[in-house]
Parts: structure tokens; sequence; C-alpha cells
């Protein structure tokens, strides 16, 4: 593990709930760019246990919990808190710029209702370490016909392992679909979250 990353944060700025919940309801699916499986969901930002979220990866990334870890000491200094963020949050690394916001998790209708994370399972995972509540971005009726591309893991966090190295393709997550684009499992459903301009290269969290 790599506990020698610095960051030197500036320029940080911040977008409104109200704006981030416009452009998640404009998220398309990656294959299938007219069809916005959150155009009518409804939008909560709210306190969660980590508990009360499902994974749905099999894995975490040691370094990417290391890099998580300095990020988030080098946004606290500023006043920002990424396990409780109420809005999004833009800033810059090495003149690069990034985007953050809180996980994602949706309701998913095909799965008993279970809340499923969509992104951010990283920093979720950390407030299961620091044993703390975390702010997440709650969709609920998202569109049945878009369920997120891989299945709640049967024993929720017990089924995830932390790892050195990203797994091979097949076997991150238990996907629920054959459909393969460049051997890439889970397509059909895949959302495009490059729209929210999260990513990048700072690891996604």
């Amino acid at each position: 593990m790599n506990t020698a990353i610095k960051f030197d944060v500036s320029d940080v700025s911040f977008q409104s709930c109200r704006d981030v919940e416009n452009q998640l309801r404009r998220v398309p699916l990656l294959l299938h760019p007219d069809q916005y499986p959150y155009a009518r969901a409804t939008i909560a930002w709210t306190l969660l246990e980590p508990d009360e979220v499902w994974p749905a990866s099999l894995y975490v990334l040691d370094d990417h919990l290391a890099t998580l870890r300095q990020l988030q000491r080098a946004l606290n200094v500023l006043g920002v808190d990424i396990l409780n963020l109420d809005g999004g949050v833009s800033y810059r690394v090495d003149d690069i710029q990034h985007r953050i916001l809180p996980p994602i998790v949706e309701e998913s209708s095909v799965d008993d209702f279970k809340l499923l994370i969509l992104d951010g399972r990283h920093r979720i995972y950390r407030a299961r370490e620091k044993g703390c509540l975390i702010r997440c971005i709650v969709l609920r009726g998202v569109n049945p016909e878009y369920p997120i591309p891989s299945f709640p893991n049967p024993n929720g966090w017990q089924d995830v392992q932390l790892v050195d190295e990203i797994p091979p393709h097949n076997q991150k997550k238990m996907y629920r679909s054959s459909g393969v684009v460049d051997g890439r499992l889970g397509m059909d459903t895949r959302r495009n979250l490059a729209t929210l301009g999260i990513g990048g290269g700072i690891p996604r969290s």
C-alpha cells in the first residue's frame, strides 16, 4: 500500500443538489443514449448506515482505499467531508480537474427493493471502517426495464474482497446479462456516468 500519496488540492467549487439532480435525470444508458433510467425517479440525499446498502461488486482495491484516505484528509482541511456531501464538489489536483458526488444508490424493484450501490463503494467501505453514517444519493422509482448491470452480492459485504489488483472482468461482479461489448459483460443496461463528470485521473471512489 502506498501511504505516501499527497494531494495538492485547489480551485474547489460546489454545485447545488438541484443542479446535480437535473444532471442525474439526463444520465443515459451507455449503449442506448436515448434512454434515461432516472428521468422519473425520486431523488433523495440521505444519511445511511453502510450496512443499509447492498454492494453489487465483489471487490475493493487496497490502493484505491489508500488514495481515498489521502484525498479525504486533503479535502477535510478545506472543509469538505467526502462522506457527508450535500451537493457536488469540483477541485483540481496536479492541474487536472475532478468532480466528486455522494455515492449513488438505487432502490431496485427487481431485487426485493434492496438499495444497491451503483457508484462510490470505496467510500461506503471507508464509512464501514470508520463506523459512521454516509450521505448517499438514493434513487427510487428507477425504470425497472433497466436494472443496474449486476446482481446484489448474495451475502452483502461478506462477499466483498479487499484485493491488490483489479480482478478479471468476469470476476468483478455477478452480471445479470451476457451482453458483451469489447469483452465486457453487462453493458446493455450500464449507465453513462461520464455525463456527470465523475471519475478521471483519481480512481473512481
